[in-house]
């Protein structure tokens, strides 16, 4: 990962946490909900609270989590609210927590000028046994808690002194007197502090991907009519059960895809696009080249000395690379395109959501989805993929590390 780290991507854009009193605070919320401390006295964390290091030290990518079902986040800073997450459990969890800081935003930069924000997150399913399990997932209920109750108190001592000026003999009335009085001495006054909030739902969620069950894809299309078809596909072989349940891998995944217009080969797209389909020729020369060559970037030839290694290594490069290149003459010459007379591989690397049946926010299941269709998709396995990009990442040459770390910083930080 040295490579990655080096060049910001990797850990670019998390919060750290260095000082005494923040590893305090996240280790008292991690307590809080019954996980171990970190020993650590220095660590990252994205938007939501995990850290890559702590899951390093705990050996458990999901430490901070007792079920896929029921995942839990730690916020120490509002600061967080501009972090990536990381490894989202969910493909919703950005827009979930977007929301989060939106609608709470005020009370979090007030509650962590004393104290870390710990976050239980229920659908209501304690634990998921089957894929099937998933269409029941209708929404998820986030409450928000400090390891002390601090928020669960100033509901309380709110409650205490409405009651408190109702009663006209209140001052006579011992007990609720000394409910007061305790309250200000476990909590202090917080009738001044934006600090009550109550639990909200977050249940735009209908097309997503989850890390439950070694990760599954519900898909449904932006229609919420009754008899529209959902699309269930997992990526281990060993949870796939029953009908109506594919793998990522199989050959009509991507036919149903198409037929049910979720995905498509836009021509029009690709016109307007050109560099969509450099991108998808450079790195399937990339990869090549960085299996034949150790020593020469990749990006540091001129045209004549790639023309050359085209010379050299044309049996090794595959046809598709060929098939792209007359697609971009055919392009380029305007003339008619029938995306039939494409071949099954080209269509899976060129296929994109529809944009008239596909709503913005759910794209990126798809796009992650046909990372496992399409193996020279390095942008598309960066972003939506990452454990995927980083799992693989760690198996290639210094070579083509090297390569890919130049290509995603060309194609996609560069052009951003």
């Amino acid at each position: 990962m040295k490579v990655l780290i080096q060049t910001g991507l990797y850990g670019a854009g998390l919060y750290k946490v260095s000082s005494p009193q923040l590893i305090e605070r996240y280790n008292h919320a991690l307590e809080a909900m019954g996980v171990s401390a970190t020993e650590l006295d220095e660590f990252n964390i994205d938007m939501i609270g995990w850290s890559p290091e702590i899951s390093e030290e705990k050996e458990d990518i999901f430490y901070l989590s007792h079920s896929l079902a029921n995942p839990m986040a730690i916020i120490l800073s509002i600061d967080q609210k501009d972090c990536p997450i990381y490894f989202p459990y969910h493909s919703f969890d950005k827009n979930m927590f977007d929301d989060l800081f939106k609608r709470r935003e005020t009370q979090i930069m007030d509650i962590t000028t004393q104290e870390a924000l710990w976050l239980d997150i229920d659908n209501g399913i304690s634990d998921y046994q089957h894929p099937k399990d998933l269409l029941f997932i209708d929404a998820f209920d986030i409450s928000l808690e400090t390891p002390d109750q601090l928020v669960n108190g100033a509901k309380q001592q709110k409650e205490l002194v409405k009651d408190f000026l109702r009663e006209s003999n209140a001052w006579e009335d011992e007990d609720i007197r000394n409910k007061v009085i305790q309250s200000g001495k476990d909590f202090g006054d917080l009738q001044k502090r934006q600090i009550s909030m109550s639990s909200f739902r977050f249940s735009d969620i209908r097309t997503f991907y989850t890390e439950a069950l070694g990760g599954v894809f519900v898909l449904r299309s932006s229609d919420f009519s009754n008899d529209d078809i959902t699309i269930i596909a997992v990526e281990k072989e060993r949870v796939k059960k029953g009908s109506g349940i594919d793998h990522v891998s199989d050959k009509k995944l991507f036919s149903q895809l198409v037929e049910k217009q979720y995905m498509h080969v836009s021509i029009d797209y690709l016109r307007r696009k050109p560099r969509f389909l450099e991108r998808k020729k450079n790195a399937i020369l990339g990869g090549v080249f960085t299996e034949q060559n150790s020593d020469v970037n990749f990006f540091d030839m001129t045209s004549a000395q790639t023309k050359g290694f085209l010379k050299k290594y044309r049996s090794e490069i595959p046809k598709i690379f060929f098939e792209i290149e007359r697609l971009e003459k055919q392009l380029a010459s305007n003339v008619d395109i029938n995306v039939d007379d494409l071949s099954q591989e080209l269509q899976y690397m060129l296929a994109i959501p529809n944009r008239k049946t596909i709503p913005k926010k759910f794209r990126r299941v798809f796009y992650r989805l046909m990372t496992y269709v399409d193996s020279h998709s390095i942008i598309n396995l960066y972003r939506y993929n990452k454990p995927k990009f980083y799992n693989d990442y760690v198996g290639f040459s210094e070579s083509k590390k090297h390569f890919v770390r130049d290509f995603i910083l060309k194609y996609y930080l560069c052009a951003k």
